[in-house]
């Protein structure tokens, strides 16, 4: 008997090693427990994203195709499961990483099979970030509050050395998001005049205000006041604007998401 069971012990653990057991455990249905939710055809043909470099065929079935997601793209936010051909494919969100095939929202069907979406999106930022998703492609970043009023200077340093910098926001929707973070404060956002003046630089990468984000998220031109070297997200109307650098206020910290191509 206790041979039989030994037996059996070794059995499930070979099973398990080779993703027999697993497989169906990794899961694909909704409901919590589950790794990977199955989206809607609604949800498929609205959601904008791109095929990973990486395709496998002669997969089983939609847990082993999971499994194998897992094992070779951790980090990937989901897979397209053909039956069929058993045709596995790890997928990206449009605008993370490089590399696949675009994908554009409303045509996810030219690519056949069923979209499988991971839950919850936290392992693709590095420790203490959130991942947030905004605008209509269903892009997103990974973003902590730091919630204690500070300086604009106080707020770059601790976002630093977080591994982040104070938030880009260089578009309307990427506004709005920021305007979730709203808790009866202004906030301040990664964009200064410090190197020189007259030139509006974003932290996350040093480039130029451009006239057409100025448009997008300013109240008013930030260079209308020479005090104003910096800029944050103004709690009174919802929108960018300058203001002085030595002032307390939370801040928005932004960091890019972990890599999530094979």
């Amino acid at each position: 008997m206790h041979r039989l069971c030994l037996i059996l012990i070794v059995c499930l653990e070979l099973m398990n090693k080779h993703g027999q057991v697993l497989s169906s455990n990794i899961a694909i249905a909704p409901g919590e427990g589950h790794l990977f939710s199955l989206l809607s055809p609604d949800t498929v043909s609205s959601t904008t994203y791109s095929l990973s470099t990486s395709r496998w065929t002669g997969v089983s079935s939609s847990g082993s195709c999971a499994l194998r997601t897992i094992n070779k793209c951790p980090l990937s936010r989901g897979f397209l499961y053909e039956p069929v051909a058993g045709q596995c494919t790890p997928v990206l969100w449009l605008g993370q990483g490089s590399g696949g095939t675009v994908v554009p929202a409303g045509s996810a069907d030219a690519q056949p099979g069923n979209l499988y979406v991971k839950n919850p999106t936290s392992d693709l930022c590095p420790n203490g970030f959130k991942a947030v998703e905004y605008g209509s492609e269903e892009r997103f970043t990974c973003i902590v509050l730091l919630t204690k009023p500070r300086s604009y200077k106080s707020a770059t340093s601790e976002c630093n050395s977080l591994g982040g910098y104070l938030v880009s926001v260089r578009t309307a929707e990427k506004l709005q998001m920021v305007t979730a973070f709203d808790e009866g404060s202004s906030i301040w956002v990664g964009l200064d005049e410090l190197a020189q003046e007259g030139q509006f630089r974003w932290q996350e990468n040093g480039e130029l205000l451009t006239g057409a984000e100025q448009t997008a998220v300013f109240h008013r031109n930030p260079l209308t006041n020479s005090n104003w070297d910096c800029v944050l997200y103004y709690y009174y109307n919802d929108n960018l604007h300058g203001y002085n650098c030595w002032k307390l206020f939370p801040a928005l910290c932004e960091s890019r998401p972990k890599s999530i191509i094979c």
